[in-house]
């Protein structure tokens, strides 16, 4: 069973400062480093240990590759810099992103302004265009996993946990309820599309506060049933301040035909 750390308790060379939260995927701290370094300690349950050391490696060659591809593109993920065991426990050791994640920004602001949103994610959209040319789909692009820099504009993507090449059988099957597409709820092969609807159910959220497929309960079932069943309002309906090249690439994107959505390339450019 993993043991809680409190501030001042050691994990290998880093000390831990304060928790930051936690949920099914782990509790998460902020510590120092040997260099005197914020960094942030992932507390691995048993169910995504397994997958640690593959998040590991995939996070290091896809920001390889992506960097050869795309100069300073390196500014726009978040990087996993180590796996590190305390007696039992393992932790993911990743950078401090000190203005938080997109999920928290809701959580504090209920929803985002127009020129907020646009700054924001406009920078994660173009990491995961350059990680689909490398031949990788995200496919867990939500708030929670959107991070912040020191200014909105140097956003990143984080958690490649269940990342996977494009169009192979999964390695990982997963899929975050809300904003994960049909087609990936039934384990298909990953495809750009899938990281398209995401950033449409994203986007969505920030400009109106709430998912487009919500379905008024807590139960995971409903909300299954409803991400692949209900049609959502569409954005200019919730949030007509919203350019209509926006909203209808938002909309689009939030097809459950994965050959009715655009490109992420096009949904990027619809912010222009």
């Amino acid at each position: 069973m993993a043991v809680f750390r409190k501030p001042g308790d050691r994990v290998g060379p880093c000390t831990i400062n304060k928790r930051l939260g936690g949920g099914g995927n782990g509790i998460a701290y902020r510590a120092t480093d040997a260099k005197g370094e914020f960094v942030v300690l992932k507390l691995l349950t048993e169910a995504n240990l397994a997958q640690a050391n593959f998040e590991i490696e995939l996070s290091k060659s896809v920001l390889a590759a992506c960097t050869s591809t795309f100069h300073g593109i390196e500014e726009h993920f978040v990087p996993v810099l180590a796996l590190l065991r305390d007696s039992d426990d393992f932790f993911l050791v990743m950078p401090y992103m000190i203005g938080g994640s997109l999920a928290d920004a809701l959580a504090k602001r209920g929803k985002l302004d127009y020129a907020l949103v646009r700054t924001t994610i406009r920078p994660p959209m173009l990491a995961c265009h350059v990680m689909h040319k490398v031949g990788v789909i995200h496919r867990d692009i939500k708030p929670a996993n959107l991070l912040l820099r020191d200014h909105p504009g140097r956003s990143a993507v984080a958690d490649f946990g269940i990342s996977a090449p494009a169009n192979t059988p999964l390695r990982a099957p997963g899929y975050s309820t809300g904003y994960s597409c049909p087609e990936q709820m039934f384990n298909q092969p990953a495809s750009p599309a899938q990281d398209v609807f995401s950033f449409g159910a994203t986007i969505y959220e920030l400009a109106t506060g709430i998912r487009p497929f919500a379905a008024g309960t807590e139960d995971e079932e409903d909300q299954l049933v409803s991400d692949y069943t209900v049609a959502h309002t569409p954005l200019a309906t919730l949030a007509p301040n919203i350019p209509q090249s926006v909203s209808r690439a938002v909309d689009a994107a939030l097809s459950k035909n994965p050959l009715a959505r655009p490109s992420l390339r096009e949904l990027y450019e619809s912010f222009n």
